[in-house]
């Protein structure tokens, strides 16, 4: 019977906890739930203008939105951040997700 007690008690602990991190960090899950790219490294002498243009064509050419994450701080001491998407391409950012472009 203890066992039983300490399992259910347990187990409501950890689901109140991922509760608490996923209603502290709606963005990061929602974010996290799409296929991503990370990029290394660019040369230095990269042409913004070129860049935009090969991702339009690139989205295009795959019928797939592709939208770059801003992170901007949210307060003075940067302990938490303002996500913004640019979008490139056809199509539109899912929803939840807060753009420009």
């Amino acid at each position: 019977m203890k066992k039983r007690i300490f399992t259910i008690v347990t187990s409501i602990v950890y689901v109140l906890f991922f509760c608490m991190i996923v209603a502290e960090n709606p963005d990061g899950m929602l974010y996290n739930v799409y296929p991503d790219v990370w990029v290394k490294s660019i040369p230095e002498m990269v042409d913004a203008e070129a860049l935009t243009a090969d991702l339009n064509q690139l989205g295009e050419e795959t019928n797939s939105p592709i939208g770059l994450r801003i992170a901007q701080p949210a307060s003075e001491t940067g302990a938490t951040s303002q996500f913004t998407y640019v979008l490139f391409g056809e199509g539109t950012l899912p929803n939840g997700f807060n753009g420009k472009r």
